[in-house]
């Protein structure tokens, strides 16, 4: 079983050994999983994360354009 807390963070959806994580307002969040095999011995696992929105990354400039102009090559 896949859980996701807070839901408002991220939700997750999942079945056995994968699932899906979507990303929804920036915080903190923990990923639980929970597994009972056949012999019903039990697993459970955690991973704790943060959840960031960028509003501006190098001032807003495309990241990926080079800048215009002349350049020297090396």
């Amino acid at each position: 079983r896949w859980t996701g807390e807070p839901s408002s963070v991220l939700s997750v959806s999942g079945t056995e050994s994968s699932a899906d994580v979507k990303a929804g307002e920036p915080g903190h969040a923990t990923v639980r999983v929970e597994y009972e095999a056949r012999n019903g011995k039990k697993a459970e696992a955690t991973l704790s994360g943060s959840l960031v929105q960028l509003t501006s990354v190098n001032g807003g400039a495309n990241p990926y354009d080079p800048p215009a102009g002349p350049r020297e090559e090396p």
